[in-house]
């Protein structure tokens, strides 16, 4: 079964820097890997099965449409970009990693490269930040929100955003969920 994608890399490339030249074969993954990690933690598994399967019938309406068009997309299209920029400056060619380079550009430092990546973050955390706060207002009227049984995540949400990263300080209303601490290094 192939994987629903709540973004393609048309809407990535329409919405960040990324150009033409970036192939997709680069940015599946990523968005593949930051919808899993990062929207699913936020939505838990249900509202993300929800919403990708309303997506790919071309059903998605009402709170549903609101919350992935207005906050998981734009929160998804930077999660994306914090996983993907490294994968465009390191590639894996006949099993060996190798760092990109050819006579038109120049290389770019390692710190420069941290500095992008730093920005992409930032802009995750706050569309994170945005897309939780919308979902402590609406997620009772979204069922999935609530339904999450083992195996499946739950989601999380009271979150505070920092520049170092993410501190996840409590959870849903209705349990506890143990503290602990997203750092980037």
């Amino acid at each position: 079964m192939a994987e629903i994608l709540l973004i393609d890399e048309n809407y990535i490339k329409d919405y960040t820097f990324l150009t033409d030249a970036v192939d997709a074969e680069l940015i599946q993954p990523a968005v593949l890997l930051a919808q899993d990690k990062h929207i699913g933690a936020r939505l838990g598994d249900a509202l993300l099965d929800k919403c990708k399967a309303d997506a790919d019938a071309g059903t998605l309406t009402g709170l549903y449409e609101t919350l992935v068009d207005d906050y998981v997309r734009k929160c998804l299209t930077w999660w994306t970009l914090v996983d993907l920029l490294p994968r465009l400056y390191v590639r894996w060619d006949n099993a060996a990693p190798q760092i990109r380079t050819n006579d038109e550009t120049n290389q770019i430092e390692q710190v420069d490269l941290n500095r992008e990546i730093n920005a992409a973050r930032d802009n995750a955390a706050y569309y994170t930040k945005r897309m939780v706060d919308w979902l402590c207002v609406n997620g009772s009227s979204l069922p999935e929100y609530n339904s999450n049984t083992a195996p499946d995540r739950p989601p999380t949400s009271a979150e505070v955003f920092n520049q170092s990263g993410l501190t996840v300080s409590g959870g849903r209303r209705d349990r506890e969920i143990p503290r602990w601490t997203y750092s980037n290094g």
